[in-house]
């Protein structure tokens, strides 16, 4: 594997123990602890290309862009990467979680009750 291929598989490494973290960190918030922890992993890991032949983590690149904005570092696409990544997220969050609610409920309400002799 190549160092290139290496960098890729720490980051997606740091993403997925930042991602183990900010799930323990919102314990009391339930559901919202799915989406937080789903972002942080897809920001970590949306690639973005900052030139021919290479391509880096888009916060990164909007990271180190951000601050210097003029026309030879332009943060524009790196940004729309990140938000695009998070739209799509968004829409498998408020698409699959009230699915899920919609089972956990079913399987409470059939559940089998006990005879009371």
């Amino acid at each position: 594997m190549s160092a290139y291929g290496i960098a890729w598989c720490a980051v997606a490494l740091a993403g997925v123990l930042l991602g183990v973290l900010v799930f323990s960190a919102l314990r009391g918030w339930r559901s919202l602890r799915y989406l937080a922890t789903a972002l942080v992993f897809a920001w970590a890991v949306t690639p973005y290309g900052f030139d021919a032949e290479h391509t880096a983590p888009a916060f990164l690149v909007a990271a180190f862009r951000l601050p210097f904005v003029d026309e030879t570092a332009d943060p524009t696409g790196a940004v729309m990467a990140l938000g695009a990544a998070s739209a799509g997220v968004l829409l498998a969050y408020l698409v699959v979680m009230p699915l899920r609610w919609l089972v956990v409920a079913k399987r409470r309400n059939t559940t089998p009750e006990k005879k009371v002799e």
